[in-house]
């Protein structure tokens, strides 16, 4: 449906970032298989959409900086949201950055879920897609992709034969496991290849004002996350990289879509 959205000539496209950084702190957060908080937040949380439509057909999609979040919350986003725009909750998506640095909209990974950040969370979703809606423009496509395997890893390692785990049932049958640490002797290896493609909008492409600077960009999850506590400064190591994409925001103020399942 989105392809055939994106080939039509009267392709219309409107996008909104919401700030969804909690109000006030300590707030729970996800991600660190055992529960902390943060007391402020060094990066803006965010919820990005994009609206499409064709002059029958609207679809709306939104990416949250969120490790996880539950059904309810996102049905009742889309709910109120397809109230105040008209467009059917089916056709809305709403997915997730699965970032483990943002603040706990539902128990998992070692935290529940913070007691007031999900009602709060809720609400700026809504608003996301109604604002993409509401900023709906004439608008043409388009996308590229470029081979960068420099910034593609495989982080999915197999252990050895004699180093097999147990899962959580007693069975011996966990032959590979992410993350194996630096150098760790259990592990042989990538238990697989990766894609070196990095792909701006693949199927989703740029929608862009006619003449115009862009409505908002889209880049798949294919494996590789750079998760940044938003709490403490960034290593050295990853300065460089947040900083490039600091200047990039500022430079392109546009909706940034990339995330994992949608909903």
């Amino acid at each position: 449906m989105i392809l055939l959205l994106l080939c039509l000539q009267d392709l219309r496209a409107g996008a909104a970032v919401v700030d969804a950084t909690p109000p006030k702190f300590p707030v729970i957060v996800n991600g660190m298989f055992t529960e902390r908080s943060a007391g402020k937040a060094n990066d803006p949380i965010e919820v990005r959409a994009v609206a499409l439509a064709d002059g029958g057909v609207t679809l709306v999609l939104a990416v949250v900086d969120s490790c996880m979040m539950p059904r309810d919350l996102i049905d009742a986003a889309k709910g109120v949201a397809s109230r105040e725009t008209g467009v059917p909750s089916e056709r809305m998506l709403v997915s997730s950055t699965h970032t483990h640095s943002a603040p706990a909209a539902m128990g998992c990974l070692g935290s529940d879920a913070d007691p007031e950040y999900p009602d709060f969370l809720r609400g700026r979703i809504a608003e996301a897609l109604a604002k993409a809606v509401g900023a709906l423009r004439p608008a043409a496509a388009g996308w590229g992709s470029a081979v960068a395997p420099e910034h593609t890893h495989c982080r999915r390692w197999i252990l050895r034969s004699d180093k097999v785990r147990k899962d959580p049932f007693g069975d011996p049958n966990i032959r590979a496991m992410m993350h194996p640490g630096y150098q760790n002797p259990d592990y042989i290896g990538p238990s697989g290849p990766v894609d070196p493609e990095v792909a701006i909008d693949d199927p989703l492409v740029g929608a862009r004002r006619h003449r115009g600077r862009p409505h908002a960009v889209r880049s798949p999850d294919r494996g590789g996350k750079l998760a940044v506590d938003r709490e403490r400064p960034p290593p050295q190591r990853l300065r460089e990289p947040l900083d490039l994409r600091e200047r990039a925001r500022q430079a392109l103020p546009v909706a940034r879509l990339d995330g994992d399942g949608d909903s």
